[in-house]
């Protein structure tokens, strides 16, 4: 059995998940200029794998390991973003360790909030028939 593979998922990821990527490296660069508190910047990036998560559940019908795999790879490029910044802002040596920490934590978080999510979020079924029940009148 061949194992095929989507040569355009770069290409699908970053339609995707491009704009809420760029808009959550905003709210970090932002929130290093303007001294947010980490709590504002954790949640705006809360709210980012949030709609996400949402995303690809919904409207993409993405299971839940691409899911996670998506949310995953987002924490992983926002960490590294983060990290890159803070090197060339701040110029401290032991700011190097940060480029594998801050992606790791970023990613860390992405999955455990697309996990837990993604198994909380209802499955919605287009069976339901806007909440009333099916009439048959006595035919099967």
């Amino acid at each position: 059995m061949e194992n095929t593979v989507n040569k355009n998922y770069l290409k699908d990821y970053f339609k995707i998940a491009g704009i809420p990527l760029i808009i959550a490296l905003i709210v970090e660069i932002g929130a290093f200029f303007v001294d947010y508190t980490s709590y504002t910047v954790w949640g705006a990036n809360a709210l980012i794998f949030i709609y996400l998560t949402t995303l690809l559940k919904y409207k993409y019908k993405k299971k839940l390991e691409e899911t996670i795999a998506w949310v995953l790879i987002t924490g992983l490029i926002l960490g590294l973003g983060v990290a890159i910044m803070r090197i060339s802002l701040e110029y401290k040596a032991y700011l190097i360790f940060n480029i594998l920490a801050e992606p790791a934590l970023f990613a860390a978080i992405g999955a455990l909030v697309a996990s837990f999510l993604y198994l909380i979020l209802p499955i919605k079924n287009k069976n339901i028939n806007n909440g009333r029940k099916e009439v048959t009148h006595g035919r099967k």
